[in-house]
């Protein structure tokens, strides 16, 4: 419970305060935001994924952190289909549209995902 909070308030300040987002991610919050998308409460996967897209919002290095902290191979898992599926694609949109990240996206399997986005448009 104690984790669906903090990512529920994490959220909160990253939309409401872009400065509280940039805090959020220099202090290592990113990698433990990744680590919670294998949760078992769906509600607290769901709300790191929400508070990683909200980090990632325009933020060229958070996207490249949230990539680098594992969270694609997270993202096409089996274990991850619980999450919303519109969120994970969304999620997944976002973090290839950095140029560096690609490649993470053919190693990891998104590509499928990706190809899914790109015809059907969500």
């Amino acid at each position: 419970m104690e984790q669906g909070v903090a990512a529920t308030l994490a959220i909160w300040l990253a939309k409401k305060c872009p400065a509280a987002g940039v805090t959020l991610a220099a202090l290592g919050e990113i990698s433990q935001l990744v680590a919670m998308l294998d949760s078992s409460p769906i509600y607290c996967s769901h709300s790191a994924l929400l508070t990683l897209l909200s980090l990632a919002n325009g933020n060229d290095l958070n996207k490249a952190a949230i990539v680098d902290a594992g969270s694609v191979p997270r993202l096409v898992s089996p274990k991850s289909q619980t999450i919303n599926p519109g969120s994970r694609r969304r999620s997944l949109s976002q973090m290839s549209a950095l140029e560096r990240n690609k490649p993470f996206d053919g190693i990891s399997g998104a590509i499928p995902l990706l190809a899914h986005i790109v015809k059907f448009g969500r």
